[in-house]
């Protein structure tokens, strides 16, 4: 299954990002896989520069993933 967050936004675009980065830190506050998270990860990234917006922070997942 595709999951996607919603992008319509700056402000949802802007809070899916900073949900991804959360689970990424946090395993157990998801159902999504570490593969989903980065992939999703990915495309909002690529949304944000194409809309102009500053993206520094990398996805940094932490011990607790398989």
């Amino acid at each position: 299954m595709t999951r996607k967050m919603k992008t319509r936004s700056n402000r949802q675009l802007l809070l899916g990002h900073s949900i991804l980065h959360r689970w990424a830190r946090d395993p157990s506050a998801t159902n999504w896989t570490k593969s989903q998270i980065k992939k999703e990860h990915a495309r909002l990234v690529k949304i944000m520069k194409e809309r102009g917006l500053q993206h520094n922070t990398p996805l940094k997942f932490s011990k607790r993933w398989k």
